[in-house]
């Protein structure tokens, strides 16, 4: 005779994250050659932030992707070209992306300096 164990979890499936919040440029994050960011985790993250991906928008020459390696909630990008209007978006990862944040726009400095998110 054969029996058949059958076991149901009571536990939630993960889904996608919702977008990351209140994105930033801490005081003196906006270089001529970088861009530090940082955010909050999103209000509903569906399961464990594995990690973060940084969409860079360049106003003339499309976008660039970048992974965090964690869940840190900080990001620097670097190799910007000073003098340039970016936006920036971050998603969480969970057991897939969730929706990108709503960006927010900076220019680099020209020069030495700083620069103030617009």
């Amino acid at each position: 005779m054969r029996v058949l164990i059958l076991v149901l979890s009571a536990l939630p499936l993960h889904t996608a994250p919702s977008a990351p919040l209140n994105l930033t440029f801490p005081p003196g994050g906006v270089l001529n050659d970088s861009i530090t960011l940082t955010w909050l985790p999103p209000r509903h993250p569906n399961g464990v932030v594995l990690l973060y991906q940084v969409q860079l928008l360049l106003s003339s020459d499309g976008e660039v992707f970048m992974n965090t390696t964690d869940n840190t909630t900080t990001a620097k990008l670097s190799d910007v070209t000073p003098g340039t209007q970016y936006a920036v978006s971050v998603r969480a990862f969970t057991v897939a992306f969730g929706p990108l944040s709503d960006p927010v726009i900076t220019n680099t400095a020209d020069g030495e300096g700083t620069c103030s998110a617009i």
